[in-house]
């Protein structure tokens, strides 16, 4: 694979944490989280260099309010691997400007909101995006679902899975179309 030299081969556990808020973490690397690997984020992380091409094979979790800024060429979530964001992940620093996904994509932890600053690629084969809905109206609980919100644009292929949660189950006039916010 072509990249930086400084690579990090995750097969355990790396977290991106702290408890004050403002904190700003710094990977000045090219990430592999491997298939045995989890990456947790919980606070506003950077991570990448020029020349990275970054790959999720593993689980990858973004916590509420954290951010994820990219730097590189590329970042994929890779056939069999995850990532559950509810933070925002921010691939503007990337060549290409994508999160691409042959994987499984999911806002959550629970019912939430993912937000992809660049473009988002759901691949045509293998690529999974997993909404949970819980109610129709956007706020709190129990009327509530996921959304994922991207900035530029977002290409769907591969599979939607759709799990009613809380009890919710709509009728035949309460289905909508997605929605371009943009």
């Amino acid at each position: 694979m072509d990249g930086p030299r400084e690579s990090l081969f995750n097969g355990g556990l790396l977290r991106s944490g702290g408890t004050e808020g403002g904190i700003r973490n710094r990977l000045d690397l090219r990430l592999e989280n491997l298939q045995s690997g989890v990456v947790q984020i919980q606070v506003n992380t950077e991570l990448g260099r020029p020349g990275a091409d970054h790959l999720n094979r593993g689980t990858m979790v973004i916590s509420p309010g954290a951010e994820l800024t990219i730097t590189g060429v590329a970042f994929t979530i890779a056939k069999f691997a995850d990532l559950t964001a509810a933070g925002t992940i921010d691939v503007t620093s990337l060549d290409d400007m994508t999160v691409t996904n042959e994987g499984l994509f999911a806002p959550g932890p629970s019912l939430g909101i993912a937000t992809i600053d660049g473009n988002f690629l759901q691949a045509p084969t293998g690529g999974w995006l997993e909404i949970e809905v819980g109610g129709l109206i956007t706020g709190s609980m129990p009327n509530n679902h996921d959304q994922v919100l991207v900035s530029d644009t977002a290409t769907l292929g591969g599979r939607l899975n759709v799990l009613m949660v809380d009890g919710f189950a709509p009728s035949e006039t309460s289905i909508g179309e997605p929605r371009n916010r943009g």
